[in-house]
């Protein structure tokens, strides 16, 4: 897949926008509450930037959209392996050993 260059110097925006806050926790430990309200708070500063600000502010909007899918990408991710087939062998086996371990102590 060709990504468009719109998109790649939108990218790169918000990648400088991300590493000025890179002193920050990392979005991973934000709940998707606090993440949807820094969205709009940011939507709010977008809609009164003026035109020199607008690309900073849509940078910040397009950032906590993305920590939203990130975090919903990594969930689902998550979801899907705790599901899967040898998920489930793997955690009988590991409930195996621990009632063997139960047993012999």
């Amino acid at each position: 897949m060709k990504i468009r260059k719109e998109v790649m110097w939108f990218a790169r925006r918000m990648e400088l926008k991300l590493r000025e806050n890179d002193h920050k926790d990392h979005w991973t430990g934000c709940d998707f509450e606090y993440l949807f309200r820094r969205l709009m708070e940011e939507s709010t500063e977008l809609h009164a930037a003026f035109l020199d600000d607008q690309i900073d502010e849509a940078a910040d909007v397009a950032n906590f959209a993305m920590m939203i899918a990130d975090n919903a990408h990594k969930s689902n991710a998550m979801h899907q392996t705790l599901r899967s087939p040898r998920s489930a062998r793997v955690s009988k086996s590991l409930l195996h050993a621990f009632v063997r371990l139960c047993i012999v102590s």
